[in-house]
């Protein structure tokens, strides 16, 4: 099989690393948004409220409250072949102080197999926070 070179085959590879990364964040219960054309950031996490607390009426005797504690979202940048330009690092620098910042890429499984897990990984250090292995 002949492999296209150049023209949308890569962008359509790092479309389909894009809906992967998706998937396995809302196999785990997240809300996921996903920004088409090619605009930073490719995906913005919204984690599960997990911390809901109902107060009850009866023995109160007030009106009823919820407390939520505040989601963090997580902004994703997926990279498959290519780095971070200058200016993606800028809206990253930018992008710190209101949510978890995380650059998702493909690495290699040790089953020998050509399947790849999901990691995230720190802009500033290249340190990788999480692997996630996605369910192909």
């Amino acid at each position: 099989m002949k492999r296209k070179r150049g023209g949308s085959y890569p962008r359509k590879r790092g479309d389909r690393f894009e809906y992967r990364v998706k998937r396995a964040f809302e196999a785990r219960g997240c809300y996921v948004i996903r920004r088409a054309g090619s605009k930073f950031p490719d995906l913005i996490v919204f984690p599960p409220i997990k911390n809901i607390k109902v107060l009850d009426v009866r023995l109160t005797g007030e009106k009823t409250s919820i407390e939520i504690e505040p989601a963090v979202p997580i902004v994703i940048e997926c990279k498959v072949a290519k780095y971070l330009t200058p200016d993606d690092r800028e809206k990253i620098k930018n992008m710190k102080p209101f949510a978890h910042v995380y650059i998702a890429h493909p690495i290699p499984r040790m089953d020998h197999k050509g399947r790849t897990n999901i990691a995230l990984s720190d802009p500033d250090t290249k340190e990788i926070k999480m692997i996630i292995r996605d369910q192909k």
